[in-house]
């Protein structure tokens, strides 16, 4: 353990030197190119399973690190994918004929938008591959506290940097546009959703005792390290003053006490801490001018389009669409080019073609119908019932994450991200009961 402790030490202090350089642009573009091939070739040093960490710690770096133009996150999914497949002696059906279909639908609607097929839909393809074949997989035993902890970890850096960045608290409309998310990388409420579950999954760890036994988070310092890395992703993602975000936030802290209303001593445990928190949060000048921030933008709003920022309008236009279109309704019309068929009047401002549905429900439907979204729910949910026996619901905590997750997804679209297979991956394991083995491993029903 102490060796896997020192090589995440190092591996993290590269990340940060990577981050710090090009954050405050300390060295050129080669520089940092050479520092990425560095941090590769240590990860190409891993064992496969904690090759497969990687993919949680780098989830919200996947479009800031770079080597040469390409994301360093397909770098670590291309080592995962070929000591996957050298390793495994068996390979997932299901993930096979998923990736072979979704090819075909891509590469049919590509021809007839008349639009050039490009390479991400095969990085896309990958990570659907990749990540289905480690959801079934049960050879591979994957510890869902470290999982968790590396996560949570690399949120609360890129985090920490966010608030370097914003500086203060005293976070407007302007800087939040002028910023956005991810020190630029990333979308604000798709770098707050990171945030929050860095949070929640962090919360999840530290809340419940038994996902902890015999585990390294138990150490005192590992534990308050996690409780000081969960606090920074509540703040780097509280600094991008989404209205989502705060509001499932809000949900969640109901839903952790509804929850626990079996056991009304951890119930009322909850309530009196958040509650504090709240009266906290009021106190701080700083906090209370965040929360502040928030609620104008509720206020300040004057018709439901303004309160969902465009959202509804988007949502009508795509169901009015789909209406007007039965067999796409059924059969969809591709997940990279569904806004180039329906072509709605709404052009985004960065690539000038139809906006893409802001929820990844909707946008699921969109590009494989709902025949493939039904096909595509099942799928995920077969795997999910394997992996948590049905005795083990008893313990819903383990659910909340995943269920943030869903909730908020409702507010972006997000699949079509090859990095969301992971984050699905991640929420599984975080869902997986734990079962303790003399080697203290992760067992999945079968």
């Amino acid at each position: 353990m102490k060796k896997t402790i020192w090589r995440w030490a190092f591996l993290t202090l590269l990340l940060v030197l990577y981050t710090f350089c090009k954050f405050k642009e300390i060295l050129s573009v080669n520089a940092l190119n050479v520092l990425a091939v560095v941090m590769a070739l240590y990860i190409l040093t891993f064992p496969f399973e904690e090759k497969i960490y990687c993919l949680f710690m780098f989830i919200p770096f996947y479009l800031y690190v770079y080597i040469k133009g390409f994301a360093f996150y397909n770098v670590i999914v291309i080592f995962v994918f070929f000591e996957y497949i050298l390793r495994m002696k068996k390979i997932s059906t299901t993930s096979v004929i998923m990736v072979i279909v979704m090819l075909a639908c891509e590469l049919f609607w590509q021809v007839y938008n008349h639009q050039s097929i490009y390479s991400y839909i095969i990085k896309w393809l990958l990570a659907v591959f990749v990540s289905i074949n480690l959801m079934t997989n049960k050879e591979i035993k994957l510890d869902k506290c470290f999982a968790s902890y590396v996560f949570v970890l690399g949120v609360a850096l890129m985090g920490a940097f966010t608030i370097m960045q914003y500086g203060s608290f005293n976070v407007d409309g302007t800087l939040r546009e002028k910023y956005a998310g991810g020190l630029g990388s990333l979308d604000q409420n798709t770098f707050s959703l990171y945030c929050l579950l860095g949070f929640i999954v962090g919360m999840n760890l530290i809340l419940n005792k038994d996902e902890r036994i015999k585990t390294f988070v138990n150490k005192p310092v590992f534990f308050v390290s996690l409780a000081v890395f969960s606090v920074i992703c509540a703040v780097g993602g509280a600094l991008m003053v989404s209205k989502t975000y705060f509001l499932v936030l809000v949900f969640w802290a109901i839903l952790l006490v509804i929850t626990n209303l079996h056991k009304p001593q951890k119930a009322i445990t909850y309530t009196l801490v958040l509650c504090v928190g709240l009266v906290l949060m009021f106190a701080l000048p700083q906090t209370r001018e965040l929360v502040n921030s928030v609620l104008r933008r509720f206020f300040e709003s004057s018709n439901i389009s303004e309160l969902t920022t465009g959202r509804f309008d988007i949502l009508k236009k795509y169901g009015v669409a789909l209406i007007e279109n039965p067999l796409n309704l059924f059969i969809g019309a591709g997940l990279f080019t569904y806004n180039l068929y329906f072509n709605i009047d709404m052009i985004s401002v960065n690539t000038g073609q139809p906006l893409i549905a802001h929820n990844m429900t909707l946008e699921m439907i969109c590009g494989y119908g709902i025949l493939g979204f039904c096909l595509l729910f099942f799928i995920y949910y077969r795997i999910f019932r394997k992996r948590t026996h049905v005795k083990h619901f008893t313990n819903r905590n383990r659910f909340i994450p995943l269920i943030i997750f869903i909730i908020f997804s409702q507010s972006i679209a997000i699949y079509r991200e090859d990095v969301t297979h992971f984050v699905l991956l991640l929420l599984l394991l975080v869902a997986t009961p734990r079962i303790l083995r003399k080697e203290d491993d992760i067992v999945c029903k079968n």
